[in-house]
Order: C-alpha cells, then sequence, then structure tokens
C-alpha cells in the first residue's frame, strides 16, 4: 500500500506502552443552510505512572447557532484495549466508533442525548504543519505536536442529533492530529474555511502558552492563510513572537505581515455558543476547553504596493468558524458540559 506523506502524518504515535502520552484526532463540519456544526474527538490518554490507567475516549458537540439550547456534548471512556490501532496505514478505532484518512463515523448517547455520524470526504494532497521544522516532531520541543493533514476538505455523508438528521454535500469540514507528552498551558485556536466571499479561502491559527523549566512562554503565535489559491505560511520561529495576538474568551485579535501580504483577523464566538469540556493532561492536571463551531471571522487583506499596505480585501464567515480558548480554569458563564 502507498500512502501519501498526507495519511503518514496521521498514523498513530503511541507504541501502545508508552506512559506520559496523548494522543487526538478531531474533525469539525459545518452544515451551513442550517446553522448547525459538529465536532467529534477520538483520543488516547496514557497518564504518568501514578495516574491512571491509559484510555481511549470518544467525545462529540453539536452546536447550533441559532438555537443554542440545543447544544448538545457527549463523551465515552474507554478502557484502552477498546481502541484499535493499525500503523500500516490510517484507521484508529474507539470502540465503536472510526477515523481514517478519509471517513469518519461513530455515536454517542448520554443523559445529554444521542449524537451520530457517518461522514466522508476526498483528502488533502499535502498536510499544514503548524511547526517549521520536521524534528520539532520527534521528540523534544515543543512537547505537544499539531498539524493538519486535513486542513480543509469538502464533507459527504450526514449527523444526527436526537433524531434530526442533517445531510452534507460539500460541506466545509477540518481534521487533524495532535500528540505528545503534556498540553499547553493555555492556547486559542480556529480555523475556518468557509468564507461567504471566497469558499476557497482557509484559515488556520494557534496562540499557544508554553512552560519553559520553572517559566512560562509569552504567546507564540503561527497563522496560515489560504488566499487566491495560493498559501501564505507564518510559522517560522521568529513569527511566532512578531505575530500578533489578543485574546480572551469569545474575542481574538491577529496579525501576520510577510513582505506582500498583511492578514489581519478578528474571531469571535457568543458565550452562548460555547460548550465547556473538561480535559486531563498526562500528569493529572486538568484543562477546560471553551468550544464553539458556528463563530465569526473577519479577515482583512493587505497587499504591500509602493512601500505601503494598500487594503485589498474582506472575507467574512458567519457562523462557520471553528474556535477554543483553552485555559487551566474555567470561564465564568460557559457551562462545563463533557
Amino acid at each position: 500500500m502507498v500512502l501519501t506523506q498526507a495519511e503518514r502524518d496521521n498514523i498513530t504515535r503511541w507504541d501502545g506502552e508508552r506512559r506520559g502520552f496523548y494522543e487526538v484526532y478531531y474533525l469539525k463540519v459545518n452544515h451551513v443552510p442550517s446553522g448547525t456544526a459538529l465536532w467529534a474527538r477520538y483520543t488516547l490518554l496514557a497518564p504518568q505512572e501514578g495516574m491512571g490507567e491509559p484510555v481511549a475516549e470518544l467525545w462529540s458537540i453539536f452546536s447550533d447557532r441559532n438555537d443554542p439550547t440545543r447544544n448538545t456534548g457527549l463523551k465515552r471512556t474507554y478502557p484502552v484495549a477498546r481502541a484499535s490501532i493499525a500503523h500500516d496505514h490510517f484507521e484508529f478505532r474507539v470502540g465503536e466508533a472510526v477515523i481514517t484518512h478519509r471517513s469518519a463515523a461513530g455515536g454517542l448517547a448520554g443523559e445529554a442525548g444521542t449524537l451520530t455520524w457517518d461522514l466522508a470526504w476526498e483528502p488533502c494532497t499535502e498536510t499544514f504543519y503548524h511547526f517549521p521544522r520536521p524534528s520539532m516532531y520527534g521528540e523534544g520541543f515543543p512537547k505537544a505536536k499539531a498539524l493538519s493533514p486535513n486542513l480543509a476538505v469538502r464533507m459527504r455523508g450526514s449527523y444526527t442529533v436526537n433524531g434530526v438528521t442533517y445531510r452534507l454535500i460539500d460541506a466545509p469540514g477540518h481534521q487533524a492530529h495532535l500528540w505528545g507528552v503534556k498540553q499547553g498551558l493555555r492556547w486559542t485556536w480556529a480555523n475556518c474555511n468557509a468564507f461567504v466571499e471566497d469558499p476557497s479561502a482557509a484559515f488556520e491559527g494557534l496562540s499557544a502558552q508554553i512552560k519553559l523549566g520553572p517559566m512560562s512562554s509569552p504567546a507564540l503565535n503561527i497563522y496560515g492563510f489560504r488566499y487566491q489559491g495560493r498559501w501564505y505560511v507564518y510559522n517560522g520561529i521568529l513569527n511566532w513572537l512578531t505575530n500578533r495576538s489578543r485574546s480572551q474568551v469569545g474575542a481574538w485579535e491577529i496579525e501576520a505581515r510577510g513582505q506582500e501580504m498583511r492578514f489581519v483577523g478578528h474571531v469571535r464566538s457568543r458565550l452562548e455558543d460555547l460548550v465547556g469540556v473538561e480535559y486531563s493532561d498526562t500528569d493529572g492536571s486538568k484543562l477546560w476547553c471553551h468550544n464553539a463551531k458556528v463563530g465569526d471571522m473577519t479577515l482583512e487583506v493587505y497587499q504591500r504596493e509602493g512601500g505601503r499596505w494598500a487594503h485589498v480585501d474582506t472575507l467574512t464567515s458567519q457562523g462557520t468558524t471553528a474556535v477554543e480558548w483553552v485555559m487551566r480554569e474555567k470561564c465564568p458563564g460557559v457551562e462545563i458540559r463533557v
């Protein structure tokens, strides 16, 4: 079997024995006509010795932009023996749920309701790498790895929420892969590939604070923009500090500039659209994710002309931007549902 590099990037890193390790696959898809979205997360957590046994988990969130009272979050935890991992291609199963390089299916039920999904897509030909050097995806720095083998794809299939089915045809979707030995201190992340003015445009952004020995780093900012068929990626180590970010729950302001292009973004989410999720780190500490898949984004595009920045375009996303704020404390006003 000949695999693309993108599929190789999706293959599970956990060796089945290592402790102090986590691995995450997540996807999101927007059903634009209804203003709804689905987020699904397939995970492994092998805590440090003495912090519990390895587990596999399946998570999902349904979001309704027009009626946030329908927002639903569910999770199920399995012994790690219920996870099935392929190592010669990408196929990862948690219980009866499965994710591959080109499809995902699963379901959850609980007091909050029921969620099921059956999705497929044509994979991207190239991975979006958050880090600039291949060595950064090996051991050592950084302790948390991130890449997106399917950053901006069109999904088909359906998801069903409490008996209501949403059928998808060329729906904007995203699939990513995370792993590492320790999660960051806090981060803000957003993704959009459903801009009204140009559906082929895409944005991926991450602003993270990490632990450096006894000290905490400043915000390290990584941005990528696909504009008029071309990628502009600002992920070099110098960019981590020169890219701008101002973030608080509900609002994120970003800016990145290169030799020829400058991008200024404004990401927003109403508090009622945020679903709170509790994560466990490998050392047993907790993080809280404030998660929305129906946020808004405005992206202002500038081009250098004669030594000055000229405004050339404005792209907008209305209820189709995924955004999350993850912190070591809960945000008042956001209900922890999972």
